[in-house]
């Protein structure tokens, strides 16, 4: 049987909420795609993987580097090394992509806005960086 009192006792038990910031409480104003463009042409090369094999691989990486700067590096490497390029070629662009991707240069997202406002009212928040 489901009451609103088993769901008030089981809101009492939550210790902490979570939040993944990225396309969850913010929107980058650049998207990835379009840092890649950026960084292709600082280094004056022609695409050498696509956001969508990126964003393919992304989880892959993310269960074994440390940072995001590692993730991009090794798994920029690896699609630059699986499409015919050097190694170093990916690794360069992962560096023009951490030099390029401003931290700052966000906007929260309305209904994230709403929802921390209602969580507030009910628990202590707060968002690590």
């Amino acid at each position: 049987m489901h009451t609103a009192a088993m769901e008030h006792s089981n809101v009492e038990n939550v210790g902490a909420i979570s939040f993944d910031l990225d396309d969850t409480l913010i929107r980058y104003e650049r998207s990835p795609g379009e840092l890649l463009r950026v960084c292709f042409s600082h280094l004056d090369l022609e695409p050498i993987f696509s956001v969508e094999e990126y964003y393919g691989r992304y989880d892959e990486f993310a269960e074994t580097c440390d940072s995001m700067a590692e993730l991009r590096s090794e798994c920029f490497a690896t699609l630059a090394a699986e499409n015919g390029y050097e190694r170093q070629l990916g690794k360069d662009v992962a560096a023009v992509f951490d030099d390029e991707r401003d931290q700052s240069n966000v906007t929260l997202l309305p209904s994230a806005a709403r929802l921390l406002d209602e969580l507030a009212r009910e628990y202590r928040l707060a968002i690590g960086l």
